[in-house]
């Protein structure tokens, strides 16, 4: 008795949309018409075998009189060989397991102790701003990494091999980073299973872990300001060069990366810098975590740096706090060694789904060492 079932047609289906030779419009038209026949087809299914249990229950069926005549069968055999036909083509094109996502996020800053006021996007921290006054767009608290647009390339392989490219035309990591000026390349490495899913190898250009704003690679949606926390700005690190490994244990996430810091590639030196990451997820709503980075910034340059994080996300309430200290050797504006510590703490509830209530408080006490430069890049910090 021949008897097919609905979840057989809709494996037909079951194929990621993707562009190919083909333009997308057309690839969408084909695939509507093939969504239409098979809903004629899951029709045709369930008469067949409605026909064939009836037949089954007077035991007077037999395989050529129940199911399919033989146009339908075609009919069902044609579509299903050009479905297949299409994620086959998807496959040999690259396009399986790619995703492509990304931000714009233009952005207007007043700041009242400056006396300016300007939109800001797509401007390098090395663009220097023209006319009477004009000024370097130095990296600040009012010129972070708002202001620029991102696009992320994702592909999967079979086997667990994960590949990421991030592009930033303005603002880049690399750029951020101060070594690498101009470069457009936010993040670029690769992620290698090591024999299971839950350790894995890393290699390139990684954007650093600490602090509960280190995800920076989601654009906006990955912070709930504009502006990023004090301690991002000036005292975190940037990004590292480098090998790592990542490896997986129940709620625990353990990380840890040696190779350059906030550089492409370093000639001053030959001792690396270590930065690692902790992750523990306590159940379903919070989390707390802990990063550190050591080694050498420079040729007579040093810096030690831990933090603490964590959080707690439930309904519309939401909680983020960090912690850190850090003393970095030879880094003092008068060639001393520079010491801090600080704190930044957010707290956030949904009035309404469009409607959000934020507050955030931040705090660096280093008003011994007024000049501090943040692993691979000069800048200011706020008086006391």
């Amino acid at each position: 008795m021949f008897s097919l079932k609905k979840t057989v047609i809709a494996i037909a289906l079951a194929f990621p949309i993707a562009a190919s030779a083909q333009s997308m419009q057309a690839i969408k038209a084909e695939l509507d018409a093939l969504k239409a026949k098979v809903q004629q087809l899951e029709g045709l299914v369930d008469q067949a075998n409605a026909k064939a249990d009836k037949a089954a229950t007077t035991a007077s069926a037999t395989p050529a009189a129940g199911g399919f005549d033989d146009d339908t069968r075609a009919e069902f055999n044609r579509v299903k060989v050009k479905s297949e036909g299409l994620e086959d083509q998807i496959e040999a094109s690259g396009f399986k397991g790619l995703k492509i996502s990304g931000f714009m996020d233009p952005t207007y800053i007043y700041n009242q102790r400056q006396h300016t006021s300007s939109f800001i996007f797509m401007k390098n921290f090395n663009d220097a701003n023209t006319g009477a006054g004009g000024t370097n767009a130095g990296y600040a608290y009012d010129n972070a990494y708002f202001g620029s647009a991102l696009i992320r390339f994702e592909k999967e392989m079979e086997g667990g091999t994960k590949w990421l490219l991030e592009l930033m035309p303005h603002k880049s990591y690399g750029d951020g980073g101060g070594f690498n000026s101009g470069s457009i390349v936010n993040q670029a490495f690769v992620s290698i299973p090591m024999g299971s899913l839950n350790d894995k190898f890393l290699a390139g250009q990684i954007g650093s872990w600490p602090g509960y704003e280190y995800e920076l690679g989601a654009g906006a949606t990955s912070k709930k300001t504009i502006t990023n926390n004090l301690l991002f700005d000036f005292t975190e690190p940037t990004f590292m060069t480098g090998v790592g490994y990542e490896h997986i244990a129940g709620p625990w996430d353990s990380k840890a990366i040696i190779g350059n810091l906030n550089n492409g590639r370093i000639t001053d030196r030959r001792a690396p810098a270590l930065h690692w990451r902790v992750d523990y997820a306590k159940g379903e709503f919070q989390g707390f975590g802990f990063s550190g980075l050591h080694g050498k910034t420079s040729g007579t340059t040093s810096v030690n740096y831990l933090e603490t994080d964590a959080y707690f996300t439930r309904g519309n309430l939401n909680l983020q706090g960090q912690l850190e200290a850090g003393l970095a050797k030879g880094s003092a504006f008068n060639g001393g060694d520079a010491k801090w510590i600080g704190l930044s703490t957010l707290a956030s509830y949904k009035i309404t789904s469009r409607l959000e209530g934020i507050a955030r408080f931040d705090y660096i006490k280093n008003d011994k060492w007024r000049w501090y430069a943040k692993p691979g890049v000069p800048c200011w910090l706020p008086d006391r």
